[in-house]
């Protein structure tokens, strides 16, 4: 069976270096979560209580500010925009 070549999805033999073209394999999607794990980032109560602890502040101002002390992005502060 060692001399049989293994297919892709649509039935050609994969080269080297190429990958299957389906489900990724095992190493990448590992690959693709611990990159996920990295970028969770967790606000606390206390961040926001810094943030607003002078009052109601705009959102772009407020984003600024958590940003600042957090290093978090936009898009962690406002999702959908």
């Amino acid at each position: 069976m060692s001399g049989v070549p293994e297919l892709n999805w649509a039935g050609a033999i994969i080269k080297a270096g190429e990958g299957y073209g389906g489900r990724m394999y095992e190493e990448e999607e590992a690959e693709r979560e611990r990159k996920r794990q990295r970028c969770t980032l967790v606000i606390t109560e206390a961040d926001l209580a810094a943030i607003f602890e002078s009052g109601p502040l705009p959102r772009s101002k407020a984003a600024k500010l958590l940003q600042a002390f957090t290093a978090a992005s936009r898009q962690f502060v406002i999702p959908g925009n």
